[in-house]
């Protein structure tokens, strides 16, 4: 940190200064005094010479009686250095700059809510802002509770709507709209009162026939009754070799007639009856 001096100034232009930095030494030209800011460092003596030592930071002072003094401004101005306002966080850190906890949000690139309001009248509806009624700053912003086109406090309408969830932020002069609405915009392909059909989700492939339940598939499944066995089936292929009898004079005694033989048979039965004659 670099210390000031000033020796251009009487002692009645000093006393005349409307503020005298702490960062600067003066010296009085007439009357040989040195102050530091406000602070007098030399009243009893006039002033013979000045030596500043750059690497311990230390001022000699020499009087005219002989004697001398000593300002630490390394220590004093460490002193200024590590002052913590907010008891916790020093002003400067170690790299000679001012700490980001004393940087305002809006300078940091940060956006701060500070509330909502109406797009249709303009107003504030919730104000958040602190302290209250602060000048809108950088970074500010407000979340919009109905569909309009004006702007907040000053009523300014723009061409562009703003909808409901969008954002309105303050950029240091103006106001602008972040889209930032929940609102669906459309339905595959389709806007305003939507409603959609099965060619839409593509049940338009699917056809319409009725499927049996997983519950109702299992119940057929283990459904004896209407199923046969492998045992069963070996059973059934076995009998396709039976010999059936097409001829009514057959003297097979274990073969099968035949339905067309068994017809044949039953027509001749009823012929000799109707042909019998009862005394």
């Amino acid at each position: 940190m670099t210390v000031k001096f000033n020796n251009s100034l009487s002692q009645a232009q000093y006393e005349a200064l409307p503020t005298k930095d702490m960062g600067t030494l003066y010296f009085t030209l007439d009357t040989k005094r040195i102050y530091k800011g406000n602070d007098l460092y030399s009243l009893t003596s006039k002033v013979d010479d000045v030596q500043y030592n750059s690497t311990s930071k230390v001022l000699t002072i020499t009087y005219v009686n002989g004697t001398t003094g000593q300002i630490d401004l390394g220590a004093e101005l460490a002193d200024k250095i590590n002052i913590k306002p907010n008891g916790t966080d020093p002003l400067i850190d170690s790299n000679g700059k001012i700490t980001s906890a004393y940087l305002p949000d809006s300078l940091m690139g940060q956006m701060t809510l500070c509330g909502t309001f109406d797009a249709a009248t303009g107003n504030i509806v919730n104000d958040l802002r602190s302290p209250a009624g602060r000048p809108w700053q950088l970074g500010d912003y407000l979340i919009n509770l109905t569909i309009g086109h004006k702007l907040p406090e000053t009523q300014d309408e723009i061409a562009e709507t703003i909808n409901v969830g969008d954002w309105i932020w303050y950029d240091g002069t103006s106001w602008g709209i972040i889209p930032n609405t929940d609102a669906v915009s459309s339905v595959n392909g389709k806007a305003g009162n939507v409603v959609l059909n099965k060619n839409d989700i593509g049940l338009s492939n699917v056809d319409n026939i009725q499927q049996a339940s997983k519950t109702e598939f299992n119940t057929h499944n283990s459904d004896n009754v209407r199923h046969i066995t492998a045992q069963e089936r070996l059973k059934w292929d076995a009998n396709t070799s039976v010999t059936v009898e097409n001829i009514l004079t057959s003297t097979s005694t274990v073969n099968a007639l035949s339905a067309a033989m068994g017809k044949a048979l039953n027509d001749r039965l009823v012929t000799a009856e109707n042909a019998l004659t009862w005394q």
